[in-house]
């Protein structure tokens, strides 16, 4: 992968060159790590783009600060997951439905979208699922050819690099996760179906519902009875998870308590490669489990 991507900068420069300089690339800022690693991809040997919001933030939570909302105010374009499904409460973030600067990439057309689960608001984390994010490249460097024509071809090329590279760790992931199916599989949030649902492994419960804030003590209380008669089976907390809820959940039982999962590259360095890191890294969380 990395040969390939010098292959294509090295091109890039070639057409750099040959263009007799390039014009300035517009502003850009992303709301989340994912979502500025596939947008850093496209840019690649332009400009990179800014990251809202540095990984470790939890968006159901987050509320922006003055320097976050500077930066928001200063950029000319905004890719962002959109005001439906989104992790984000903060009444900034949803004004930007309105914003002409804003491009929400949940509304790209095909996407793969799945149904609430009962009794929750809906999964956000549509970048979790490869197909996506490989319609999301194609729409990053089409919004960008169109506020910026003059580097439309480094944006195309770049798209297509990408694109490779997720099909590359996208056969990495399902050699890798081939065997790992003996034990059943509990999270505590509904929240990586997308990534479960693509890699075809089936989860047989959950704690909290899409992007709820806390468990109620009827779901609690209902998922300790299921642990307790599981048998062998694999529970895995997340990143912004309360410390001491998996023992809580999974004492009695035959459950081992997996590593914490991620949707969002928390501990992971924010840039091009952070988006085929981080799925690389669910797989491995799982499949260390499931083994």
């Amino acid at each position: 992968m990395r040969f390939a991507r010098a292959i294509v900068l090295g091109l890039l420069a070639v057409i750099g060159l040959a263009s007799g300089g390039r014009a300035e690339p517009p502003r850009v800022i992303a709301d989340l790590a994912p979502v500025q690693a596939l947008v850093a991809d496209v840019m690649e040997g332009l400009a990179v783009p800014l990251l809202l919001m540095p990984p470790g933030t939890d968006p159901y939570s987050a509320r922006l600060d003055a320097a976050s909302a500077e930066r928001l105010a200063s950029a000319e374009l905004i890719f962002w997951v959109g005001p439906d499904p989104s992790p984000w409460t903060d009444p900034t973030m949803q004004a930007l439905a309105s914003d002409p600067r804003a491009f929400a990439l949940s509304s790209v057309p095909h996407l793969v979208r799945r149904q609430p689960a009962e009794g929750g608001t809906g999964d956000a984390n549509l970048w979790l699922s490869p197909a996506n994010a490989r319609l999301w490249l194609e729409a990053i460097a089409a919004e960008l050819s169109r506020r910026d024509p003059e580097n439309a071809e480094v944006y195309a090329v770049n798209a297509t690099r990408a694109r490779a590279e997720i099909d590359g760790v996208e056969a990495a992931i399902r050699a890798q996760i081939a065997g790992a199916r003996d034990r059943k599989i509990y999270l505590y949030r509904d929240g990586y179906g997308y990534f479960t649902d693509h890699y075809m492994l089936y989860v047989d419960g959950w704690v909290v519902a899409g992007d709820d804030r806390a468990p109620d003590s009827a779901r609690f209380a209902d998922m300790r009875r299921v642990l307790a008669s599981a048998g062998p089976a694999c529970f895995f907390p997340e990143f912004t998870q309360p410390p001491g809820v998996a023992e809580a959940l999974t004492e009695g039982s035959n459950a081992w308590i997996g590593g914490p999962l991620d949707a969002f590259g928390e501990k992971l360095q924010p840039g091009p490669a952070l988006y085929g890191a981080l799925l690389t890294r669910i797989a491995r969380t799982i499949t260390i489990c499931l083994d």
